[in-house]
């Protein structure tokens, strides 16, 4: 065997793991930052502006929506742009539903013990957003939203996206 293909297939995999690391590395400034959000006051906490606005009882609505976010270690920074860019959508275009308790957003660490039902519940596979209407607490149906994947280069077609299928399933309550 020649050194050629040797070298090639040497100069593959070192690119690959290179990629693989990149990709896979955590972001160390983002985890700081990101620490405070993970875990969201309750639903039935209003929030931002509106917080003096009562919050609907379940004889005033049909269900909840619930956008999550799951996530296990270690994350990177595309994952925490994911999860970033999801909450600020969330908060920003959806103040009324969440302040009226129709809308929640949680973020869900995977790794805990308690929370590793939303793997099978879900059908996850990978970090995601998944938007799931519940009617007397319990799960109607859900979309795991795989798109943010194909979005994570561009930040304003992925809030897009976001909006796009939370109103969907608002108007779907």
């Amino acid at each position: 065997m020649s050194a050629r293909p040797v070298i090639t297939v040497v100069l593959l995999l070192f690119v690959g793991v290179s990629v693989l690391y990149v990709a896979t590395k955590p972001d160390k400034e983002g985890d700081a930052s990101l620490a405070d959000v993970s875990h969201p006051p309750p639903a039935t906490q209003p929030a931002g502006p509106q917080a003096t606005q009562p919050v609907a009882t379940p004889d005033d609505r049909t269900g909840q929506v619930i956008v999550y976010y799951f996530f296990a270690s270690p994350r990177c920074k595309t994952c925490h742009n994911i999860e970033t860019w999801t909450r600020e959508c969330v908060g920003r275009y959806f103040a009324p539903e969440i302040a009226d308790g129709l809308l929640t957003w949680q973020a869900v660490d995977l790794d805990q013990p308690a929370n590793k039902h939303y793997a099978k519940d879900y059908g996850l596979f990978s970090k995601s957003v998944v938007v799931a209407r519940l009617v007397d607490d319990k799960c109607q149906d859900s979309k795991n939203l795989t798109r943010i994947w194909q979005l994570v280069a561009d930040k304003t077609a992925f809030q897009r996206y976001i909006r796009e299928e939370v109103s969907a399933a608002l108007r779907d309550n």
